[in-house]
């Protein structure tokens, strides 16, 4: 045998063997971390943290990883307390990962968001969270969540002028903004004021500006928001439900009646408008209607069971209780009924079936519900009545 032979052989050895060790590590590695998200996913942030931690002294350069670490580190922190340990591992987790990845944006972000809790801890030498926020928002300009970042620490960092600023281009990208900040940026009546006229015009951001007055129970300004919209945007879809809401709530059921109906002439296909109106229409107790658009729904979308359980509901209220168990049947033979709509829909015909006079599948139906909550007191006195009840049919 040739030495020439015998050191190639030995190099393909050498090579092999390198490959077969660095493919352990990796399913090492791999393992290691789908352990730490397991971990994470049933809240145990503190031990993923240390899962984390041990996949990457063996493979320090995988910046899924060092992200993740970040994350699990952040949630383990309880506020308030002195042990910032998790804080500063949190932070060099996020560090690490900017400097793998430098171009993703949310890796600044999520430094950002480390650096402002341990501002907000008042740990010392903290770097100044805004740089990392805009270095985020450098990458990706209109990005909402980097302006919301920046925008809260704006606010928390007594920079109101700024923060407002960046607020008027948070809700340019995404007018929700407006409900979800709205009470940070404009806790006062003059605040709301000065948002009303920022948003002037502006139909998307209108509508969340009435939504977040909504909120406050403020119902005159939301409505004269709404109304002030083209008659056919108050049609829409986001505005008719929450004109009809803010009505209701001044008990102006007709009025809400009204919005809603023509919304849902315009959106015929809308489920959500229908069950806006269904529901109306059974608190101002006009069963009737609300039982025959609860038929119409059903009969275009057979797989809408809340429209079943509502018709069933309200035709009982009409005292037409052959429909009523019609519907409660229908629905329970779906399969499809969580378990709360399960116990809804069995205490329903539970109770249709007594009024019926057939105890005996009252019992079923109450027997079912025992099946679901052997314990419940309700259920099982519900049971011993219908007992007695048939023991004195018979």
């Amino acid at each position: 045998m040739s030495v020439r032979k015998v050191l190639v052989d030995a190099l393909v050895a050498f090579g092999l063997f390198v490959f077969l060790m660095e493919a352990q590590t990796i399913f090492q590695v791999e393992r290691t971390y789908q352990n730490g998200a397991r971990l994470e996913a049933n809240g145990l942030h503190e031990q993923a943290a240390v899962i984390y931690r041990n996949a990457l002294a063996i493979t320090p350069d995988r910046f899924e990883i060092q992200r993740a670490l970040g994350r699990a580190a952040m949630k383990s922190y309880r506020p308030g307390s002195r042990n910032l340990r998790p804080l500063f591992m949190a932070q060099a987790a996020f560090r690490a990962a900017t400097e793998l990845n430098p171009w993703y944006p949310y890796g600044w972000q999520e430094l950002g968001e480390a650096n402002l809790k341990l501002w907000q801890a008042k740990a010392d030498d903290v770097p100044n969270p805004e740089r990392f926020f805009r270095q985020a928002l450098a990458i990706d300009p209109g990005n909402p969540r980097f302006l919301a970042a920046l925008m809260r620490w704006q606010i928390i960092s007594g920079q109101r002028t700024r923060a407002w600023e960046t607020f008027v281009r948070l809700i340019d990208a995404d007018p929700v903004a407006i409900r979800a900040y709205g009470n940070l940026i404009a806790p006062e009546a003059k605040d709301v004021e000065r948002l009303r006229r920022e948003v002037a015009g502006n139909e998307p951001q209108t509508v969340q500006l009435a939504r977040l007055l909504y909120s406050r129970t403020e119902f005159g300004p939301a409505e004269e928001l709404l109304r002030a919209l083209p008659t056919d945007r108050q049609l829409e879809p986001d505005a008719a439900p929450l004109l009809a809401h803010v009505l209701r709530q001044q008990k102006r059921f007709d009025e809400a009646e009204k919005a809603l109906t023509d919304a849902l002439v315009r959106n015929p296909d809308n489920l959500y408008l229908a069950r806006d109106l269904g529901g109306l229409l059974v608190v101002a107790k006009k069963n009737r209607a609300a039982v025959e658009l609860f038929e119409r729904t059903i009969s275009a979308h057979p797989d809408q069971l809340w429209f079943q359980l509502e018709a069933a509901i309200a035709a009982t209220t009409l005292g037409e209780l052959d429909s009523a168990a019609k519907w409660y049947d229908a629905a329970l033979a779906s399969g499809r009924l969580d378990q709360p709509q399960t116990v809804k829909a069995l205490l329903g015909l539970a109770e249709v079936r007594r009024r019926q006079g057939k105890i005996r599948s009252a019992l079923i139906a109450c027997e079912r519900l025992i099946e679901i909550d052997p314990d419940n007191p309700r259920y099982l006195r519900m049971a011993e009545n219908l007992r007695l009840e048939l023991d004195r049919q018979q």
